[in-house]
């Protein structure tokens, strides 16, 4: 048991380190039309022109919003993580400014987001200098929103699904120690899942085994899915495990049901991840065989196609990236399998206890 939490606990370390962000065309596969097109922009403009920001400023009641626009442009200028302004002008209506940044960094790089939170502390300073209310807006500062408010939600949803899961756990069983088994036990697979997702994905360590070109952050919306979907893989094999327990002991079996149940239930937990994984090979590997046809640029070694064409930009049989919810699937069956495979080593460390078979 020590050897499976101390593998676990250390497999979640590296999840402090997440990154998450929103998809965009920068982490799509290297030789798709809109990465082809985000690294032009990179090479010839600068990573930042591919994530401008916008703030508006209403001066509706402004008598000289010119010079407001040419202050904000200034003061915005004199940041660090500004490449430039690229405009700074009032909307045909003078009642809104409108002033776009062009950043140093990418838009899913954790600089952009701060310099979008220096640009937010600064709405104070703008209102007592010119008299107007400032927001920092555009699709990349949503995005960055978007990441945050979700990996906001991470705790309060992992403090409400866990208290759940005591909850209901005790009211089925009648029993304290069940449910907080269940519950560490929970928390370490979600650890460990993440820690996992964080290595592979963030960090690119193995990403061969899930065929990715390049180490990227993944998309916001994952952690709380993996969240609920552990939730449930854990609370249907905490109920299997505990009933085969009881059924050994019911039948008889008063000297060692703990550990009986534990082994006979250990199949019914290893097997999923072993079908899943065995279900989703293939699939990813017809992916890929889909993805090359004759004459392809990236097959025959022909320039690629122009930037801005409509068709789509296969990839190559060797070394093909896949989309992102295929890498996903593929590292979550991967992942599966291996928890599947510490409870199996698990289950001859299990001690004998008489309290759990006596609910």
């Amino acid at each position: 048991i020590l050897v499976v939490v101390a593998a676990l606990g250390a497999l979640a370390f590296p999840a402090k380190d997440l990154w998450m962000a929103l998809p965009n065309s920068g982490r799509a596969a290297p030789g798709a039309t809109d990465r082809v097109t985000f690294d032009l922009i990179s090479e010839h403009f600068g990573v930042g022109y591919n994530g401008p920001l916008v703030i508006t400023a209403q001066i509706v009641e402004s008598t000289d919003p010119l010079t407001i626009t040419e202050g904000l442009q200034s003061d915005i200028e004199s940041m660090p993580g500004v490449q430039m302004v690229a405009i700074s002008t009032p909307n045909q209506n003078a009642d809104t400014a409108m002033v776009q940044i062009i950043p140093t960094t990418g838009p899913d790089d954790p600089a952009t987001s701060d310099l979008v939170q220096r640009l937010r502390d600064r709405a104070p300073e703008w209102k007592d200098k010119y008299g107007v209310d400032t927001s920092v807006t555009g699709f990349t500062a949503i995005a960055i929103d978007v990441s945050d408010r979700l990996a906001g939600a991470l705790l309060p949803f992992g403090i409400f699904v866990v208290g759940l899961s005591l909850v209901l756990l005790t009211v089925v069983f009648r029993s304290i120690w069940v449910p907080v088994k269940a519950a560490l036990g929970y928390l370490l697979s979600v650890g460990a899942a993440f820690g996992a997702v964080t290595l592979v994905f963030n960090k690119g360590i193995g990403r061969q085994l899930v065929n990715l070109p390049e180490p990227v952050p993944v998309i916001s919306f994952l952690p709380i899915v993996l969240m609920g979907i552990l939730f449930g893989l854990a609370m249907d094999y905490e109920v299997f495990l505990t009933s085969r327990m009881r059924e050994e002991y019911v039948h008889g079996n008063t000297t060692t049901p703990v550990e009986q149940g534990f082994k006979h239930s250990a199949k019914v937990a290893v097997a999923p991840g072993v079908v899943v994984g065995a279900v989703r090979r293939p699939a990813v590997e017809r992916h890929r065989r889909r993805s090359v046809r004759p004459g392809d640029p990236q097959v025959t070694g022909e320039v690629p196609p122009q930037v801005g064409s409509l068709t789509s930009t296969p990839v190559s049989r060797e070394g093909a990236a896949l989309p992102a919810n295929h890498r996903t699937a593929r590292l979550i069956a991967i992942v599966s399998g291996l928890l599947g495979a510490l409870l199996a080593i698990a289950t001859p460390l299990l001690p004998v206890t008489q309290t759990t078979a006596q609910i």
